[in-house]
């Protein structure tokens, strides 16, 4: 069965007490809330209006269990500061914005828990993806490795087919950062 890469759902429009946001819900428990600007896809604005002012943000928001909330910081878990973006917001404005959001997003996720298993399905499916061509390359690599001692048992020095550097482990393209003395080449067993 051939798989393709899925797109999460990252076009969902919600309003919110301080204006239009986009959501990108990139897995069960993981969106990611743009209030920034406008909105490619559809041209409306999604600047905020706090306390009379317009402010582009954005937030990611986690379920921890008990609904959505702003991320927390792995080095400090009671800190959600590192997860919300503003070039100009002010501290008032920062709270008043998460304050405005969270209840907004997880009213709307609530009452949309398709979106919630669509990100999860999506996230399973890029991650299986990713993890199936992290196969494949370790597999050829696994390959030009055997080949490489098969050639090193028979004494035959393999002049053409896949490029093998064995000093940085890049095989089978050349790499053109890549700082040898020179490639050595394995034969093609094809």
């Amino acid at each position: 069965m051939s798989r393709e890469y899925t797109q999460y759902p990252d076009h969902v429009l919600v309003e919110t007490p301080t204006g239009l946001v986009k959501l990108s819900i990139t897995e069960n428990n993981h969106i990611y809330i743009n209030g920034s600007q406008e909105c490619r896809q559809c041209g409306r604005s999604l600047t905020q209006t706090v306390r009379g002012r317009e402010v582009s943000a954005s937030l990611h928001v986690n379920d921890y269990g008990k609904g959505f909330e702003p991320s927390r910081d792995s080095s400090c878990p009671t800190s959600s500061y590192n997860s919300f973006y503003s070039s100009k917001a002010t501290e008032a404005q920062r709270k008043a914005i998460i304050a405005a959001w969270v209840p907004a997003v997880n009213a709307f996720m609530a009452a949309h828990p398709e979106l919630r298993s669509a990100g999860n399905d999506a996230h399973a499916n890029n991650r299986i993806m990713s993890i199936e061509e992290e196969i494949t390359e370790l597999e050829q690599k696994i390959a030009a490795k055997r080949a490489e001692i098969n050639s090193l048992k028979t004494g035959v020095e393999p002049r053409q087919g896949v490029i093998l550097f064995s000093c940085c482990g890049a095989y089978g393209k050349p790499n053109p950062n890549h700082k040898c003395d020179a490639p050595r080449y394995e034969m093609d067993n094809s």
